[in-house]
């Protein structure tokens, strides 16, 4: 279970920063700092899921290689290189959401099969960090959203004048 997630948080930082580092144009002006602030906090869990792997007795994908690990993940997403930034927003918000619901499922299992309850008190708290991450990537959509039709609005106003 844990290296599962350890897969899907590396697949969301690893899409956070090639997002990062493929984001052109004006069109999300805080989208570069934003993400750059995510992928820090995302480092920071992954580190903490590999830590609670080796707590618990689950070696965090050392009998694995890295190809192996992301290999196992059950999330992906599009590649930035061609992305609009709201469509990164949009891949971003998707893979939070998926993570979410598998922490949910892995709660449950993990609480009962295991009778590990301290796990289930990680996985929470690292579900209600993605909950609040998911509203921060929502809201900025919706903003960039209402901009840029405000954008065509007055662009089209323009035109009819």
């Amino acid at each position: 279970m844990l290296s599962l997630l350890l897969a899907d948080e590396s697949v969301l930082y690893m899409t956070t920063r090639d997002y990062h580092w493929n984001l052109i144009g004006s069109e999300f002006p805080g989208l570069p700092h934003l993400l750059e602030v995510q992928y820090g906090q995302i480092a920071d869990w992954v580190d903490q899921v590999a830590a609670r792997a080796r707590t618990t007795g689950l070696d965090a994908g050392a009998e694995r290689d890295w190809v192996d690990l992301i290999n196992s993940a059950r999330v992906s997403a599009d590649p930035g290189i061609s992305l609009s930034g709201g469509r990164m927003l949009s891949e971003l918000l998707a893979l939070h959401g998926k993570i979410i619901g598998q922490l949910r499922l892995d709660r449950a299992s993990g609480a009962g099969r295991f009778n590990d309850v301290g796990a289930a008190d990680f996985l929470t708290g690292l579900m209600e960090w993605h909950e609040k991450t998911a509203a921060r990537l929502r809201a900025q959509l919706e903003t960039e959203e209402d901009a840029s039709t405000r954008d065509r609005s007055v662009e089209m106003a323009g035109t009819r004048s």
